[in-house]
């Protein structure tokens, strides 16, 4: 992980899944909300959008490449 100083505040990169371990649905939507405002990544803004949510695997994945 690496933590790099963005407008909004410090902002961690991650590299590997296995540094997501502890990362709840919680704080994945968290970070992805931060890095983008503009996606659909709440619980209610996917079902609104999607009529479904993301599993947690995804969401994941999503930060992963997120951070390349």
């Amino acid at each position: 992980m690496t933590t790099i100083q963005t407008k909004y505040g410090a902002m961690h990169i991650y590299e590997t899944i296995e540094e997501l371990d502890s990362f709840s649905y919680e704080d994945c939507v968290n970070w992805l909300e931060f890095n983008d405002r503009n996606g659909c990544y709440s619980t209610q803004d996917q079902l609104d959008e999607f009529g479904d949510i993301l599993p947690i695997w995804v969401m994941k994945q999503m930060i992963l490449r997120q951070c390349d």
